[in-house]
């Protein structure tokens, strides 16, 4: 199991520092913010239904918490797709305490130093990347059609790509999210999967008798890092499933879709945050 739980008063994050030396990636829990209702407390997403200005609260909670500073933190829009963006110095603030700016991505990857990578999850599998021979981060937003479409490698292939990284140098983290005790599909969404998993000699989505099936998000991304290139000793998981704890986190299936959003943030050590 991979994340270190911490608490600063009713604020709760886990940090994955632990497996991703020299780095800060951290995931944060529900609780310690604003909001209220279905969003209570430390709701981070704009676009859920929450009052703006308790969101934007939250965020200013969380980065204090982190130590962030708001003008280095990059947040863009997920539209559960497998576009990566490249950022830099430029993208410094886009989506930090507002609705995103950088439209239609799913994975960011930067070697700024300071500059923070930020994401936001009820579910999806939040995947932290670090090369550290190149010092090239990513943080990748990943739900079952940005997995099926393999986002996980195509983040891998542009540090190749942009920045030489060899995969075999990647270390990989992937935090809380909902696990296969609770992610059940339909014959569709499973299909999609079944040549992936089984490929890889893992089992395919099981069935429970009523035409659904027990997929698992966090086994199929670690496939496509696997294909790309990284070794698996080097893929950790948090073992924590949001459905299951939502005491401590937002779970959008658990909710029936109406609920807030946690935050994922990674960012190189040694620059200004």
């Amino acid at each position: 199991m991979a994340g270190v739980q911490r608490q600063l008063g009713e604020f709760i994050y886990w940090s994955f520092e632990p497996v991703l030396p020299a780095v800060g990636a951290v995931f944060t829990g529900r609780h310690g913010g604003v909001s209220e209702g279905p969003f209570a407390t430390l709701n981070l997403a704009f676009h859920v239904g929450d009052e703006e200005g308790a969101v934007r609260r939250n965020r200013e909670t969380v980065y204090r918490h982190l130590n962030l500073q708001p003008g280095n933190v990059v947040i863009a829009e997920q539209v559960h797709g497998a576009a990566v963006a490249v950022v830099d110095g430029r993208h410094a603030g886009v989506g930090a305490l507002g609705p995103p700016e950088l439209p239609n991505v799913d994975a960011l990857i930067t070697a700024v130093p300071g500059l923070v990578l930020g994401g936001l999850f009820a579910d999806c599998v939040p995947i932290y990347l670090y090369d550290p021979v190149r010092q090239v981060i990513g943080l990748i937003h990943a739900g079952w059609r940005g997995t099926a479409a393999g986002i996980a490698a195509r983040a891998v292939d542009v540090m190749v790509r942009t920045f030489g990284t060899r995969p075999e140098d990647c270390l990989a983290a992937m935090g809380p999210a909902i696990g296969p005790c609770c992610y059940r599909v339909g014959d569709d969404v499973a299909q999609k999967f079944r040549l992936l998993l089984e490929a890889g000699g893992e089992p395919s989505p099981s069935g429970d008798g009523t035409g659904r099936w027990r997929l698992d998000l966090l086994l199929a991304n670690r496939r496509w890092l696997v294909a790309a290139g990284l070794r698996e000793t080097r893929i950790v998981d948090s073992g924590l499933c949001t459905a299951c704890r939502t005491d401590l986190f937002f779970s959008h299936r658990r909710s029936g879709g109406r609920t807030g959003r946690c935050g994922a943030f990674i960012w190189l050590a040694g620059g200004r945050r």
